[in-house]
């Protein structure tokens, strides 16, 4: 269009039409007016050449057929603006108010930096991944990487066990889970805080792995931000020498091992599982636990006290596994009801250290056999029992024994 068409000029947009009349002032100033009406209201707007005009007129005809009547009540530099924005969002579908909203609350987000960047340093991580991974996907891979290294049996059952829990809580892509909806799993667990803690830990494994292999970008904060649960330490539970020689006499023979090692050395039960015969060294005085064995893969001795002899000492000949079941818990389950004594969960383990720290009064050396720190076994292991206690735990002995069977060594039992 040009000055030389003909005026009044109609600009037409679907059934509206707003016409552009052109003036001369008397000086011979040449100017244009945009005229159309808002109901009954007639609107008049003056530019000074033709081009504006006529983009006044056509963004005007357009708003009339739309339905977009507010539009028109904005001053003309809102107008024009306004005009600009939908063309720039034409492309992406977004309708003005979804942007303008999301814009706002992205900004708040960003504290005032700019979301242009945030955008560009976003889809460089996003470009960074190898590939998109769900969560399932990624739990099966950590376990068989666990499983070629040769990681402990239970060890890769346990990480197996909470991470297909954590699957089952979201089948969605890694990438896409948030801090949040972590820490709502974990509340939602209803856990103790210690577990609650151990079941982070292992989440953490997994989101490094998925760093590792590509399927987080290099800076994911996996965990980290994820707030630890308070830890209130509970009663520490242990067994009473009548419990535990009731414990002992109900027991099958196979068994029995797997009890006295417990309860007479405080090696963990997984520790016991893992156990070799060739490990309990009954003329040496002491229970090897190999690093590889150990759940803090650091190689320990444990003395073996008189009574944890005479226990061991019909089995001396034997070879192989110490115990003999795959589902040890089933067993002491089936053995406490035997009894008729409750079973408390890691009670043996917690009466070796509590009688033990009794007897020997050096809570350094317990730590050291048991596999612990000091602040560790104070904290969650350490029940203060009475020396005169701690001695009729460590004289629990077979009942067919009338005199205790002395060690073939000089180790001294305190």
């Amino acid at each position: 269009m040009s000055e030389k068409a003909k005026f009044p000029m109609a600009v037409k947009w679907g059934s509206s039409s707003v016409t552009i009349y052109r003036n001369k002032s008397k000086k011979g100033y040449r100017s244009f007016v945009v005229r159309y009406f808002l109901g009954s209201q007639e609107v008049r707007l003056t530019r000074a050449n033709f081009e504006a005009a006529y983009k006044e007129a056509e963004s005007a005809a357009r708003s009339l057929a739309n339905g977009e009547l507010d539009v028109l009540t904005l001053r003309s530099e809102d107008r024009r603006s306004y005009v600009r924005s939908l063309a720039n969002l034409k492309p992406t579908g977004v309708d003005l108010e979804t942007a303008t909203k999301e814009y706002a609350q992205a900004r708040a987000i960003l504290r005032g930096a700019s979301l242009l960047e945030a955008a560009r340093i976003h889809a460089q991580r996003q470009y960074d991944l190898i590939e998109t991974k769900t969560v399932a996907e990624v739990v099966a891979g950590l376990v068989q990487q666990k499983m070629e290294k040769g990681r402990d049996e239970m060890y890769v059952k346990d990480l197996r066990l909470r991470l297909n829990r954590f699957a089952e809580s979201f089948h969605c892509p890694i990438s896409s889970i948030t801090t949040q909806e972590i820490e709502v799993f974990l509340l939602g667990l209803k856990l103790s805080g210690r577990t609650q803690n151990n079941f982070r830990r292992i989440i953490g494994t997994l989101f490094r792995f998925a760093v590792k292999r590509g399927y987080l970008p290099k800076d994911h904060p996996g965990v980290t931000a994820v707030e630890l649960a308070s830890e209130r330490p509970g009663e520490i539970e242990i067994f009473s020498p009548e419990e535990m020689s009731k414990f002992l006499l109900a027991a099958k023979p196979d068994i029995i091992p797997f009890l006295a090692l417990g309860g007479f050395a405080g090696l963990r039960h997984a520790e016991i599982k893992r156990l070799d015969w060739e490990d309990v060294r009954l003329e040496a005085g002491h229970v090897e636990i190999k690093a590889n064995k150990a759940k803090t893969k650091v190689r320990r001795l444990i003395p073996i006290h008189t009574n944890l002899y005479n226990w061991l000492r019909p089995y001396s000949a034997k070879r192989g596994a110490v115990a003999p079941y795959a589902n040890m818990a089933k067993q002491l389950m089936w053995l406490a009801e035997e009894a008729g004594v409750q079973w408390k969960h890691n009670a043996l383990r917690h009466s070796y250290v509590s009688y033990r720290t009794a007897e020997t009064q050096d809570v350094p050396r317990v730590s050291y056999e048991s596999g612990n720190s000091p602040r560790i076994i104070e904290r969650n292991y350490l029940k203060r029992v009475l020396p005169k206690e701690a001695q009729r735990w460590f004289s629990l002995s077979p009942p067919q024994q009338s005199n205790v069977i002395p060690l073939p060594h000089t180790v001294a039992a305190g």
